[in-house]
């Protein structure tokens, strides 16, 4: 018999789910479905792990970590010198945020220049500049158009923060997650439980700098990463 080690029930065909004992967020191929129940499970996901996750994101995104299902979310960065909002993909590919639509008179003419996401919106902006300019031939500049890759020269600025409670009770289930796989014994890790359900016994998890001190919150991590 094999019970959920967070409260206790058993683990059956009606409540087995896959716990990846790494998160599949930052490329967690371990995992098992002897840890703990699916109620759990689903806590856990949408709580204390999608705060790491959410963390660690444009550090995956970057690196465009593989992952068992799903992709890197893309990250908010800001141009450096225009402030002008974009995204960047998995990999870092830029993305941008909106369309680019441009008008300038040229004498008695008007140019106007657009530059879309696709080819299907830059057919939907010309329809609404049509009202403004019923002469617009929108088949005509279709042709025109054409799609175009090209080295961005831009510099990019972001920022993201690492820490808080629930993102270290997450890293403190992976490795009480870790443990038990490897067969630890769960006596040695009950006093960790609370900690990982609701915060509780944090007197237990401690931030290791390196040196001989070591430091409370807000930087923790679990007892067990000590070595």
């Amino acid at each position: 018999m094999i019970n959920c080690y967070v409260c206790g029930i058993e683990i059956d065909n009606s409540n087995r789910t896959v716990e990846h004992i790494f998160l599949n967020s930052i490329g967690g191929r371990l995992k098992s479905d002897k840890l703990i129940c699916r109620k759990c499970n689903t806590e856990f996901g949408s709580d204390v792990d999608s705060e790491l996750s959410e963390q660690l994101n444009p550090i995956c995104n970057m690196l465009n970590i593989n992952r068992d299902r799903g992709n890197p979310q893309p990250i908010s960065v800001q141009e450096k010198e225009s402030g002008e909002k974009w995204l960047l993909g998995p990999g870092g590919k830029p993305i941008m945020v909106k369309p680019s639509i441009q008008e300038q008179n040229n004498g008695e003419q008007k140019h106007i220049q657009v530059v879309a996401r696709s080819m299907q919106e830059a057919r939907r902006i010309m329809k609404g500049l049509r009202k403004k300019y019923p002469q617009l031939d929108i088949e005509q500049e279709m042709k025109k158009a054409s799609l175009k890759s090209e080295y961005l020269d831009k510099h990019f600025e972001f920022g993201f923060n690492i820490g808080g409670e629930k993102a270290f009770r997450s890293i403190c289930k992976t490795a009480v997650n870790f443990y038990i796989l490897h067969g630890g014994e769960l006596d040695k890790i009950e006093h960790l439980v609370p900690y990982i359900k609701n915060g509780q016994g944090s007197n237990y998890v401690w931030f290791y700098d390196g040196g001989s001190a070591k430091s409370r919150w807000p930087n923790r991590t679990c007892d067990l990463f000590k070595g």
